[in-house]
């Protein structure tokens, strides 16, 4: 007898993969520019808190839609 997969459990498995993607592509970039991270994500949350705009005006042009 198998088991089914929920769609739940298939959207949080798609969920776990992009999230790791994204933070790859992330920690990749910062490194490029002789950054750490921490400092990246300070820059955006000030530039956020001076200029708020959507979660999706921060998203690589690849995943904003």
């Amino acid at each position: 007898m198998t088991e089914r997969t929920r769609p739940n459990d298939k959207l949080a498995v798609v969920s776990v993969r992009t999230s790791e993607r994204l933070r790859t592509a992330f920690e990749t970039t910062a490194e490029a520019h002789a950054m750490t991270t921490a400092d990246v994500l300070r820059g955006l949350m000030a530039e956020w808190v001076s200029n708020p705009r959507p979660v999706s005006a921060f998203m690589p042009a690849t995943m904003a839609t």
